[in-house]
């Protein structure tokens, strides 16, 4: 990324092993499920907050940052991770107790996987 993307990808964290695993015992039926899933985190995050093998519920149908949030996103489809949004009044990326302003030239390389409700601690 360059230019205005630099000030994004400043904020990512590189994770090559990043994956969403699907619990199949949890996400029975995709259709019916995927604006709830369960999924199982397999690094920690810990700007999200998020450690390895904690439950995740996501809402897999919320596509578009539209309220303050943790998201799952990807970067021009290169990197995928979570990523916590909020409008004040204008959109920004908060990591670390900094905040990013997003640009809609960010926005072009930002693609919304969902939506992310709960974090469920592994005991």
């Amino acid at each position: 990324m360059a230019g205005a993307d630099s000030t994004l990808s400043s904020s990512v964290h590189e994770y090559s092993s990043f994956n969403i695993k699907l619990g199949r015992a949890l996400f029975s039926d995709p259709q019916r499920d995927r604006h709830r899933a369960i999924v199982v985190a397999n690094h920690q995050d810990i700007v999200a907050g998020i450690e390895a093998l904690d439950l995740v519920r996501v809402d897999f149908t919320a596509n578009k940052i539209d309220r303050d949030g943790l998201y799952i996103i990807t970067l021009d489809d290169n990197w995928i991770g979570y990523r916590r949004f909020q409008y004040a009044p204008e959109l920004k990326i908060i990591d670390d107790n900094t905040s990013y302003l997003v640009t809609d030239e960010m926005m072009k390389s930002i693609k919304v996987v969902g939506r992310v409700l709960d974090i469920y601690r592994r005991a």
